[in-house]
């Protein structure tokens, strides 16, 4: 089920534009990240403090290195802030994703189950997915 659902989270913070050649953390991360270096990324975003952004895309590229442990810690952790937008819904989504990895299935559905109860852009694959069970 994980594969038919899981797709990586595109870069919508800082998207490489030609021409542009800014060094900074924000932009090495980013650059690492869209060239699936995620080792690197994660190297990189650790060093951005204090900013959601570099959390939640840590925590996706531990998904893209299959290490579900560090992804689900991170996710888990209160790192986020309770705004739906811009990622709280993609949090629990990938959260769900990778509890359904790592065969803790009830966790998972519970997650998708609140996926399901509020608008947002998960909802149709929550239900979908959730439906598959």
């Amino acid at each position: 089920m994980y594969l038919a659902y899981y797709q990586t989270y595109p870069n919508v913070v800082a998207p490489n534009v030609r021409g542009e050649n800014k060094n900074n953390f924000k932009n090495e991360a980013f650059r690492a990240y869209d060239t699936e270096d995620y080792k690197e990324a994660i190297r990189l975003f650790s060093q951005i403090k204090n900013e959601e952004f570099a959390v939640f895309y840590s925590a996706v590229s531990y998904l893209e290195l299959d290490e579900n442990p560090k992804a689900i810690q991170i996710l888990e952790s209160g790192k986020f802030s309770d705004s739906p937008y811009p990622f709280e819904t993609y949090r629990k989504w990938y959260l769900a994703l990778a509890y359904l990895k790592t065969n803790q299935k009830e966790n998972g559905k519970k997650i998708l189950k609140e996926l399901v109860e509020s608008e947002n852009p998960q909802k149709e694959k929550a239900m979908e997915l959730l439906s598959s069970f």
